[in-house]
């Protein structure tokens, strides 16, 4: 009975001052203002939990008339090429025309977690969008009305560091523990 009570309190105990896990998105956008330009995203994930998955979304609005494969929409996380994407590749989703030469779509990266792990470790995420040297960022934007701009969203799971209080950390142990005094005196 004894040791049993003392698992059962430091369990109470624990189960006090827990951190649970949650998602955390975090964003980035960015104009286009030069043609064929390059975008650097840092992006901040703090108290990222180690060991988890995490999802990324690129979505971009541009001059993508070109789909030669040297024009491609190029990819780097944390200097890891993750590959180019034209408006044509399988894994691009949500084209669609603005205008003749002016597209929108969309593209995700799955990080599995020891690769979350890996790029989370110092705190941010380094992620680099390369447009093609075919990607105008004067093409036929004006007279839509609609500046050209890449985008990332980035979910992973986040530690809740929020601490319970210590008043109410100290009800609940000491609740337990009267509550297990209560019940060896009944047994006694």
């Amino acid at each position: 009975m004894k040791i049993f009570s003392r698992v059962i309190i430091a369990l109470l105990f624990l189960a006090s001052a827990v951190s649970h896990a949650f998602h955390s998105t975090v964003s980035s956008t960015t104009m286009q203002s030069v043609d064929g330009q390059d975008f650097s995203f840092t992006l901040p994930t703090p108290n990222a939990q180690a060991g988890s998955l995490s999802f990324m979304t690129i979505a971009m609005q541009a001059d993508l008339a070109s789909t030669l494969t040297a024009d491609a929409v190029s990819v780097f996380i944390e200097g890891i090429d993750y590959g180019s994407y034209s408006r044509e590749s399988a894994n691009v989703y949500s084209v669609a025309a603005v205008n003749d030469n002016a597209y929108t779509m969309n593209f995700d990266v799955l990080l599995m977690p020891n690769t979350t792990t890996q790029f989370l470790a110092d705190g941010v995420l380094n992620v680099d969008v390369s447009l093609g040297d075919a990607a105008y960022v004067s093409q036929g934007w004006s007279t839509w009305g609609r500046a050209p701009f890449t985008s990332v969203d980035f979910t992973y799971n986040r530690m809740n560091t929020a601490e319970v209080p210590i008043p109410a950390g100290l009800v609940l142990y000491a609740s337990a523990l009267l509550g297990f005094v209560i019940i060896r005196r009944h047994k006694a």
